[in-house]
């Protein structure tokens, strides 16, 4: 259950009862202006700077106690010269927006990335259906060949299959 309301308020920000009434009663609530007194003050001709930052609202972090007990058990780790070239790797990746690289290793455009992929595919999925087709097509051969060598011996079968030539039947 502790992961799950960890879950929702960490990545959801959703405030749980006893958070929002922990935070309603500890807001002293000095700022608080009737809106009947801004509308009265405005018609007034008294004008309201609400773009100043220290009268607007503040953004307050929720910390659990699990997070701050992880913040300080992090410790530096040592690795490989092979896993700190992935991580180095991954964080150069990182920096760079667009990630599509050719054989080369250079960037190149997102589109251009799109087309030959998809250039690609097609040749790919071509291949795919060449192998697909010549497979069934020697699949049903073997069939034809295995059904007249069967049909040979039998004389009432032999004699409502065969081809048709001229309109003679062979």
């Amino acid at each position: 259950m502790s992961a799950k309301n960890f879950l929702l308020t960490s990545v959801f920000r959703v405030l749980t009862p006893e958070e929002i009434s922990e935070l309603t009663s500890s807001s002293n609530g000095d700022n608080r202006t009737s809106l009947t007194d801004i509308i009265n003050q405005r018609l007034e001709g008294v004008s309201h700077d609400f773009s100043d930052p220290e009268r607007m609202a503040k953004i307050l972090p929720f910390k659990n106690k699990n997070q701050e007990e992880e913040e300080e058990v992090v410790e530096k780790t040592v690795c490989g010269p092979m896993a700190s070239e992935l991580i180095t790797r991954f964080f150069e990746r990182k920096k760079i927006k667009n990630t599509a690289l050719n054989e080369d290793g250079e960037l190149v455009e997102t589109s251009s990335f799109i087309f030959n992929e998809k250039e690609r595919f097609a040749y790919s999925q071509s291949k795919l259906k060449q192998v697909e087709v010549l497979s069934l097509y020697k699949k049903n051969a073997a069939v034809d060949v295995d059904q007249m060598r069967a049909m040979k011996d039998d004389f009432h079968q032999s004699a409502q299959s065969g081809v048709l030539i001229n309109k003679k039947h062979y």
